[in-house]
This record gives C-alpha cells, sequence and structure tokens, in this order.
C-alpha cells in the first residue's frame, strides 16, 4: 500500500487511568495527494458498494470509548444503510486479532464488517491516531468527514448527560442532500493507538 506525506499538529493531554493511557487530541491533518493511495484492503471488503459515503471507524477492543460509539454505529447504520451509506470498522492496534476483533462484534451486535489494520497502514494513511475517530469517504476514498461520533463524551472519562451535537449525523444529512460545503470536521476523543507495538511483533 502507498503511504501518503501528510502534516499534522497535535496537541495532546494524556491522562492515567486504570493502568492505561488515554488521549484526547486536538489534530489538524493536511492530506496530499489522497487520489493517488492504494486503497486495495478498503476495496476487498468493501468493493466500492455504496452511493453516498463510505462510513468507517477506528476501534480499540479496550478502549471504553470505542466500545460505546462502536454501539452507537450500530444503530446509525440501521437507519442510514438504507440510503446509500456503507458501515465498517477497523482496528488499528497489534494486539487485535481475528478473535478478539470476532468477539468484539458479538459482544456489541455490529453488523457491519470489522478488520485488522496490520502494521496500522490504514490509519497512518487516512492520519488517524485515536480511537475512536470516524470518516466519512466517497469512492474515490477521499475524506469527507473526520471527527466524532456526536459530543457525549468531552474528555476521558468525562460524558454529558445527554448528547447536543450529532456530528456524525450531520454529515451523513449534508451528504445525502448534497451539500458537501457544509461538512466541518470535528475533534475527536479516545484512546492513543499503539504504533510502536506493531514493530515488536514483526
Amino acid at each position: 500500500m502507498a503511504m501518503v506525506q501528510f502534516a499534522k499538529v497535535v496537541s495532546i493531554v494524556l491522562t492515567l487511568q486504570l493502568s492505561s493511557i488515554y488521549i484526547v487530541a486536538q489534530t489538524v491533518f493536511i492530506p496530499a495527494n489522497t487520489s493517488k493511495i492504494d486503497f486495495k484492503i478498503l476495496d476487498s471488503v468493501f468493493s466500492n458498494q455504496f452511493q453516498n459515503g463510505l462510513v468507517i471507524i477506528s476501534l480499540s477492543e479496550v478502549c471504553m470509548i470505542s466500545q460505546y460509539y462502536a454501539k452507537e454505529l450500530e444503530t446509525i447504520r440501521k437507519t442510514w444503510q438504507s440510503k446509500g451509506f456503507k458501515f465498517g470498522g477497523f482496528f488499528p492496534n497489534a494486539f487485535s486479532d481475528l478473535s478478539s476483533i470476532q468477539a468484539f462484534k458479538n459482544e456489541f451486535g455490529l453488523n457491519f464488517p470489522l478488520f485488522s489494520d496490520k502494521n496500522g497502514a490504514l490509519s497512518k494513511v487516512l492520519g488517524v491516531v485515536l480511537t475512536p475517530e470516524v470518516l466519512i469517504l466517497d469512492k474515490e476514498y477521499q475524506i469527507l468527514f473526520r471527527g466524532k461520533v456526536d459530543d457525549y463524551y468531552f474528555a476521558i472519562g468525562k460524558h454529558k448527560t445527554r448528547t447536543t451535537s450529532n456530528d456524525l449525523l450531520s454529515a451523513m444529512k449534508s451528504i445525502e442532500n448534497g451539500n458537501r460545503s457544509l461538512l466541518k470536521n470535528s475533534l475527536p476523543v479516545g484512546c492513543l493507538i499503539n504504533f510502536q507495538l506493531w514493530k515488536k511483533t514483526e
């Protein structure tokens, strides 16, 4: 898979919770030449069979925020898959394997494809550093939207009593209505992907 170079500016706040390192990242990504990216893994899983967009989310079995939004995405899928959107999830951490991914899918009742992002290759191409982070891609796999599903979680271990901003739903509605100019990215909150761990498994 060809890698794309991108510039990124990251401001991070680390917090230690339950012996795990979590991260809140404010990230600005500037992809370059995304039209030249070879997305064979996406072609093999989704076969470009979607009309309005491919909604994919980075996931981790051990991240509580990731677990919460996996279920949220399944709820959204039930309504929006019939409107021309395809859904999927990828696991970019080295500790994820076919068994743990299948167990995750079964536990949370997910009815969309899940796959391992070996060596974090797809995550690096897309500029994803957290789980969960949701993206909407068009048929050429250009990024239309990136960010969070909603604003229920606003910090690690902290969430609102109710959601006030549905970022993903707003983005899909804009795409469905042909108003891509209204798309606004948002800042995800989640767990840091450990890309270094892949090197230790090679």
